[in-house]
């Protein structure tokens, strides 16, 4: 056996590139991988090949040549026991790669290696849920005749710069005590086209980090952030519904602390609850949620 089979046939490690490659030819599916892994930051093996490939198998030969090249990276969670799935981002490569497809320059792009790279667990796990929500989304509303999704918005997307130049969230008056402010902070904001009309959602994916006072006091924030006017004023939008993702333990615990939340039981409808176990593109749109003005009873969120 030559020198060169022997390195072919040698187990190729899941974390470092291969050194011997050829240049490889890049396809439209690959610049549009690329260009979907920077619009969603974090996506992994599983949605990657849900999305573009009809085996996994080819997913995974393409994946890692895209990664052998450096036009993406991967990113490990830690386990005890046996292996994460492998999570894909962009490398510098392939900023470069989608720049030059795209015809604008490098400064255009919001990203920057060591941000992924070195992103804490606890915040790739946040994202990747928050990911999971919108391909759920993606997916249903590309399988639907009725339902398309118009628009979605990320966090640093929502925020706006202050006179320094730095990006701050929106604030409202603490009804607790009007001399403090409560900050808006969204993990994503959406809007829907259905045949009802245009629905707009704020996303908050529960990772069970936050206590009940301080989730009260988000809960809050929307609510004044709606009455108050401010959403209208920066959206131009009338209304709007918190969409909440959490686990079945704490699903029952958050439902409760917003009935608290909210002294105007009318405006309760607002705020919707999900196990996030029953998230997925068949039952997104479905009757999987339910508010803290009917809990219990599960509903759709296309009212």
């Amino acid at each position: 056996m030559s020198l060169i089979s022997s390195r072919r046939n040698r187990r190729r490690s899941r974390f470092s590139r291969t050194p011997e490659l050829s240049p490889m030819v890049m396809q439209d599916r690959d610049i549009e991988i690329l260009s979907t892994l920077y619009d969603y930051r974090f996506l992994t093996t599983t949605q990657i090949s849900d999305l573009f490939f009809g085996s996994r198998s080819k997913a995974l030969r393409r994946l890692r040549q895209l990664y052998d090249n450096g036009l993406i990276e991967r990113v490990f969670r830690p386990v005890v026991v046996g292996s994460a799935e492998v999570i894909y981002c962009l490398d510098t490569m392939g900023v470069n790669v989608l720049t030059r497809h795209l015809g604008i320059d490098r400064e255009q792009i919001d990203w920057s290696r060591r941000s992924f790279i070195h992103l804490k667990s606890l915040f790739l796990e946040h994202a990747l849920e928050v990911n999971r929500l919108r391909l759920a989304f993606h997916i249903a509303a590309s399988d639907s005749a009725d339902v398309d999704v118009l628009f979605w918005k990320y966090d640093n997307e929502l925020q706006t710069k202050n006179e320094r130049g730095i990006l701050v969230s929106d604030k409202v008056t603490d009804p607790d005590d009007r001399t403090r402010k409560i900050t808006v902070t969204p993990d994503a904001f959406f809007g829907l086209s259905t045949p009802s009309g245009k629905a707009y959602f704020f996303v908050e994916s529960d990772m069970g980090t936050e206590d009940n006072y301080r989730f009260k006091k988000k809960m809050q924030g929307y609510l004044r952030y709606y009455l108050d006017g401010h959403y209208q004023q920066k959206y131009g939008y009338r209304a709007f519904r918190v969409l909440t993702t959490t686990t079945p333990g704490r699903l029952a615990n958050l439902i409760n602390t917003t009935q608290k939340a909210v002294s105007d039981r009318r405006l309760l409808p607002i705020f919707y609850f999900a196990n996030r176990e029953n998230i997925d593109p068949n039952n997104v749109l479905g009757q999987i949620w339910q508010t803290p003005a009917d809990p219990g009873t599960m509903k759709g969120i296309l009212v």
